[in-house]
């Protein structure tokens, strides 16, 4: 009895004692009328929504420029300049924000479809039943024809999405046939935008892990889906994990880092009251997804690949393994914060209808204390 005692006691104080002390600023308020926040080292602008209009203001006091329907979901960050669309009268607007000097630039309309943004360029293609992907560079001013995949896909397809590939050179183009409101015979294709190479890869239920997502608006619900499309090394599998969602509100620039801002709550109660938010800063972390995944599907970790992990991703990896049973995180809201945002975690608060799971020790499976154990030795170093 007081082995098992003691062993509980491991388990769940032994969680809150190591608890995870986040950044100061993780985890902030969202303030009434906050659309939109950019963080640059000390320079904080924001979108602020006065007299049905929008704002761009710089330290809460300088108006920079009044602002159109901003879509910050698509950004991009080169040289100290912020890259996002604003959307005007059907059509795209590429808006250039200097987030030293506080200039803002539209420097390019797009009439056409947002494919994404890679390095300092965007990809696009022009209509629903276009074939030939463009590219329209930040730095030259310039657009240009990146490949014409007529020859390539089925007679009838259209694009469905481009994914940047983070690091690489390559673009993921998954292309499909639309009838009537439904999207089928979906085919995907690897290009490298350098070599000019593109190959066809396979989907697959049963997948190895590397890089790759796609950011994936809903209009419908105001909902940003992170579906995490994971290749393997050989780019010869595609196929997603854990889904993740939250409304994108910003990004934070700190000494050269890069960190996205994250609608999210703090508590159920909250969910479905629009006035009480929280952001979280958080990036989308290839190795932790990898250890997310295989923690839901009950699977060992590997102590070669923990072992590689620094402190902040040791109690995230720990925090995951009582998530998947629907812990409430009550003395510490940054972690409900954070996994909320999962779809298996939210699922799992709201069926629960208020009620809080305290204690999870009898719900934890064999791997989980195996994972638990190896977890705690690094912390402990």
């Amino acid at each position: 009895m007081r082995k098992l005692i003691f062993m509980f006691l491991f388990y769940f104080c032994g969680f809150i004692s190591s608890a995870m002390i986040p950044p100061s600023d993780s985890l902030l308020l969202k303030t009434n009328g906050l659309d939109y926040i950019f963080i640059y080292n000390d320079l904080c602008y924001k979108v602020v929504k006065k007299d049905h209009q929008n704002f761009l203001i710089l330290n809460d006091t300088i108006n920079i420029a009044p602002i159109k329907n901003i879509e910050t979901y698509h950004y991009n960050v080169l040289d100290s300049c912020l890259y996002f669309l604003q959307y005007n009268r059907g059509a795209h607007i590429v808006s250039k924000l200097d987030l030293v000097k506080g200039k803002l630039n539209n420097i390019y309309e797009l009439h056409g479809f947002f494919g994404a943004f890679h390095n300092n360029s965007l990809l696009f293609y022009k209509d629903v039943q276009e074939t030939k992907l463009y590219m329209f560079d930040f730095f030259r001013q310039k657009e240009v024809l990146v490949k014409d995949f007529k020859d390539l896909i089925q007679p009838g397809a259209c694009f469905f999405k481009v994914i940047t590939m983070p690091e690489t050179s390559k673009v993921l183009v998954i292309t499909c046939i639309e009838e009537m409101g439904d999207a089928f015979d979906f085919r995907y294709f690897v290009y490298d935008l350098d070599k000019k190479e593109i190959k066809r890869i396979t989907y697959k239920q049963n997948f190895d892990f590397s890089i790759g997502f796609n950011d994936d608006y809903d209009y419908n619900t105001g909902k940003l889906f992170l579906s995490k499309y994971v290749l393997d090394h050989s780019f010869s599998i595609v196929d997603s994990v854990c889904r993740s969602y939250g409304n994108k509100l910003g990004v934070a620039i700190k000494n050269d880092k890069i960190y996205t801002f994250y609608e999210t709550i703090i508590d159920l109660k909250d969910k479905f009251d629009l006035n009480i938010k929280a952001l979280i800063k958080r990036n989308i972390d290839y190795e932790l997804e990898k250890h997310y995944y295989n923690i839901y599907m009950n699977e060992v970790l590997s102590k070669n690949e923990i072992e590689l992990l620094d402190f902040k991703q040791l109690n995230l990896i720990k925090a995951m393994i009582y998530a998947k049973h629907g812990y409430s995180f009550s003395s510490d809201k940054y972690y409900y914060a954070y996994f909320e945002m999962y779809e298996f975690y939210s699922t799992l608060i709201y069926n629960l209808k208020g009620a809080k799971i305290e204690n999870v020790e009898n719900l934890l499976t064999p791997n989980d204390r195996v994972n638990l154990k190896i977890v705690e030795s690094y912390l402990q170093k």
